[in-house]
Protein backbone atom coordinates (compact mmCIF):
# COMPACT_ATOMS: atom_id res chain seq x y z
CA UNK A 1 0.00 0.00 0.00
CA UNK A 2 1.12 3.31 -0.64
CA UNK A 3 0.91 6.26 1.32
CA UNK A 4 0.78 10.18 -0.06
CA UNK A 5 3.99 12.06 0.69
CA UNK A 6 2.52 15.45 2.42
CA UNK A 7 1.28 14.33 5.90
CA UNK A 8 -0.93 15.76 8.79
CA UNK A 9 0.65 14.86 12.29
CA UNK A 10 -2.23 13.57 14.61
CA UNK A 11 -0.19 13.41 17.83
CA UNK A 12 1.38 16.69 17.48
CA UNK A 13 2.72 16.66 21.21
CA UNK A 14 4.97 13.86 20.51
CA UNK A 15 5.78 15.23 17.33
CA UNK A 16 6.01 18.45 18.52
CA UNK A 17 8.01 17.85 21.85
CA UNK A 18 11.10 16.57 19.95
CA UNK A 19 11.38 18.09 15.79
CA UNK A 20 14.60 16.08 15.57
CA UNK A 21 12.12 13.11 15.27
CA UNK A 22 11.85 12.36 11.55
CA UNK A 23 8.23 11.81 11.00
CA UNK A 24 8.85 8.30 8.94
CA UNK A 25 10.23 7.17 12.51
CA UNK A 26 8.83 8.93 14.82
CA UNK A 27 7.39 5.96 17.40
CA UNK A 28 3.33 6.30 18.84
CA UNK A 29 2.72 8.90 15.89
CA UNK A 30 -0.46 8.55 13.57
CA UNK A 31 -0.53 10.17 10.18
CA UNK A 32 -4.00 11.50 8.35
CA UNK A 33 -3.73 10.96 4.69
CA UNK A 34 -4.69 13.89 2.81
CA UNK A 35 -7.75 11.97 1.32
CA UNK A 36 -9.16 11.71 4.70
CA UNK A 37 -9.21 15.25 4.78
CA UNK A 38 -12.16 16.68 2.99
CA UNK A 39 -14.34 13.50 4.87
CA UNK A 40 -13.31 14.81 8.15
CA UNK A 41 -14.60 18.29 7.20
CA UNK A 42 -17.98 17.07 6.14
CA UNK A 43 -18.46 15.10 9.21
CA UNK A 44 -21.32 16.34 11.40
CA UNK A 45 -20.35 16.76 15.40
CA UNK A 46 -21.04 13.08 16.38
CA UNK A 47 -18.55 12.29 13.53
CA UNK A 48 -15.88 14.31 14.89
CA UNK A 49 -15.79 13.57 18.08
CA UNK A 50 -15.90 9.99 17.99
CA UNK A 51 -13.15 9.75 15.37
CA UNK A 52 -11.13 11.79 18.32
CA UNK A 53 -11.85 8.80 20.70
CA UNK A 54 -10.39 6.45 18.22
CA UNK A 55 -7.73 8.26 17.41
CA UNK A 56 -7.01 8.59 20.86
CA UNK A 57 -7.50 5.56 22.41
CA UNK A 58 -6.07 3.53 19.05
CA UNK A 59 -3.20 1.27 20.07
CA UNK A 60 0.46 1.76 19.19
CA UNK A 61 0.40 0.41 15.54
CA UNK A 62 -2.92 -1.71 15.46
CA UNK A 63 -6.11 -0.98 12.82
CA UNK A 64 -8.27 -2.68 14.72
CA UNK A 65 -10.36 -0.52 17.96
CA UNK A 66 -13.16 -1.69 20.00
CA UNK A 67 -15.35 0.86 21.09
CA UNK A 68 -16.32 0.97 24.74
CA UNK A 69 -20.12 3.12 23.80
CA UNK A 70 -20.37 4.28 27.23
CA UNK A 71 -16.87 5.47 27.80
CA UNK A 72 -16.47 6.87 24.36
CA UNK A 73 -19.48 8.71 25.72
CA UNK A 74 -18.20 10.22 28.23
CA UNK A 75 -15.38 11.21 26.04
CA UNK A 76 -17.29 12.91 23.77
CA UNK A 77 -19.23 14.56 26.48
CA UNK A 78 -22.94 13.33 25.53
CA UNK A 79 -25.05 11.63 28.42
CA UNK A 80 -26.29 8.92 26.29
CA UNK A 81 -25.11 6.49 23.62
CA UNK A 82 -27.01 7.79 21.00
CA UNK A 83 -24.82 10.17 19.61
CA UNK A 84 -22.25 7.64 19.59
CA UNK A 85 -23.69 5.53 16.95
CA UNK A 86 -24.79 8.69 14.84
CA UNK A 87 -21.48 9.00 14.57
CA UNK A 88 -20.11 5.71 14.42
CA UNK A 89 -22.40 5.62 11.35
CA UNK A 90 -21.12 8.33 9.72
CA UNK A 91 -17.96 6.88 9.78
CA UNK A 92 -19.06 3.87 8.75
CA UNK A 93 -20.98 5.60 5.77
CA UNK A 94 -17.65 7.32 4.53
CA UNK A 95 -15.61 4.46 4.97
CA UNK A 96 -13.24 5.46 7.42
CA UNK A 97 -13.60 2.28 9.87
CA UNK A 98 -15.49 -0.87 8.99
CA UNK A 99 -17.17 -3.09 11.18
CA UNK A 100 -15.30 -6.08 12.36
CA UNK A 101 -17.08 -9.11 12.33
CA UNK A 102 -17.44 -11.69 15.75
CA UNK A 103 -16.68 -9.19 17.91
CA UNK A 104 -19.28 -7.09 19.05
CA UNK A 105 -17.89 -3.13 19.01
CA UNK A 106 -15.05 -3.95 17.23
CA UNK A 107 -14.10 -1.68 13.88
CA UNK A 108 -11.05 -1.84 11.45
CA UNK A 109 -9.69 1.50 10.87
CA UNK A 110 -9.25 1.96 6.81
CA UNK A 111 -5.34 3.03 6.68
CA UNK A 112 -5.97 4.24 3.05
CA UNK A 113 -6.75 8.02 5.89
CA UNK A 114 -5.04 6.99 9.13
CA UNK A 115 -2.12 5.15 9.03
CA UNK A 116 0.87 4.64 11.37
CA UNK A 117 4.50 4.48 9.95
CA UNK A 118 6.30 5.66 7.06
CA UNK A 119 5.14 6.65 3.88
CA UNK A 120 6.41 5.22 0.33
Amino acid sequence: MTYPKRKTVLDYETYGENPSIKAEKASGIWFVSDAALPLISGFGAPGIKVWCYITANLAHEDDVITIDMKRCARFCNYSGTAAVYAGLSELLECGMIYRKTGRAASYFINQSYLYHGASN
